[in-house]
């Protein structure tokens, strides 16, 4: 598998900060369900840098005696990563996210990584 430089970099950075905290595991989204039957199976998959650098990390990962979890990433654009609330309608549009409960605005893709990173899924 090919994964450029910056895919390289990115990957040492995220290991090493799970290191230096002690952490004992990663949470990536789950990208299960993204591919195209009439491509073949995993074809949008195999094709997506995101994907390649996931499993990068998962291999590095191993390598380190880390666990990797993968997320089920369903409604995490929309639950506050502040307070928790969900509600439909809370990601306003496809970059902007404002919680109805406490006010908390953010990227919304930034958002659903903090929930995605403080999931306690297995």
């Amino acid at each position: 598998m090919f994964l450029g430089i910056k895919g390289k970099e990115h990957t040492f950075k995220i290991c090493s900060l799970v290191a230096k905290n002690r952490a004992k595991y990663i949470n990536l989204e789950d990208l299960q369900g993204f591919s195209s039957v009439s491509e073949g199976e995993d074809f949008i998959l195999r094709n997506w840098s995101y994907y390649k650098l996931q499993n990068y990390i998962s291999y590095k990962a191993q390598l380190n005696g880390l666990v990797v979890r993968f997320i089920n990433p369903y409604h995490t654009s929309q639950i506050c990563s502040a307070c928790g609330h969900w509600e439909q309608g809370q990601r306003i549009s496809q970059s902007e996210f404002e919680c109805k409960k406490c006010g908390y605005k953010e990227n919304a893709d930034y958002n659903a990584s903090r929930n995605i990173a403080m999931s306690k899924e297995k």
